[in-house]
């Protein structure tokens, strides 16, 4: 439901989303909001997408998960027919993400898109009953595993503040290895689907 207008008859293009709402299964999306997108030189691809306070909401009710966020600034890539290369200037403010009842709140978000297709991505939670959680992934690859989209490669940490950290380490589409202050127990992705 609701409306997405775009006008491409004027540079850059503008989509304006007005409360639309994506339904699949359990899950709902809602997206509000301007963002432009422009060509600035057509022969390399080169393009900037620039959002102005684009709301974000997802609900998943069969896990009592929902999270929001609004997004604000600009995203430039320059495609060298070898590498996309994309550098940006986005803020995400007013980010929540709430499950089982508790709300987590995150701030200065920074996703970083490698040169090989990976991603970093900074961040810090604050989390009900712990306080602060400070996140760094580090070189994150998406990948399809049967039928399944999942994290395939890269490290995340943990860190809270009274000095307790973990790492949890993809190592493709079988497994995965959590550490807990030093101690290390690796899982199977097949376990867990």
């Amino acid at each position: 439901s609701g409306s997405l207008t775009m006008d491409i008859d004027v540079t850059p293009y503008v989509f304006t989303y007005s409360n639309c709402v994506y339904t699949y299964g359990t899950t709902t999306s809602t997206i509000n909001g301007t963002f432009t997108y422009e060509f600035s030189d057509a022969n390399n691809g080169t393009y900037s997408i620039t959002y102005n306070n684009v709301y974000y909401s997802y609900v998943d009710t069969a896990y009592s998960i929902s999270e929001s966020s609004t997004i604000s600034g600009s995203l430039t890539c320059i495609n060298t027919n070898t590498t996309i290369d994309c550098t940006d200037n986005l803020t995400v403010s007013s980010s929540s993400f709430s499950s089982e009842g508790g709300t987590y709140t995150n701030s200065d978000v920074v996703v970083t898109e490698n040169n090989d297709g990976t991603y970093d991505i900074e961040l810090t939670l604050d989390a009900p009953e712990i306080g602060a959680l400070n996140i760094f992934a580090d070189n994150i690859e998406i990948g399809t595993c049967g039928s399944e989209e999942l994290i395939i490669g890269g490290t995340i940490t943990i860190t809270a503040e009274d000095g307790t950290y973990f790492t949890i380490t993809f190592g493709g589409c079988d497994t995965f290895t959590v550490t807990f202050n030093g101690t290390a127990e690796t899982y199977n992705w097949a376990d867990i689907m």
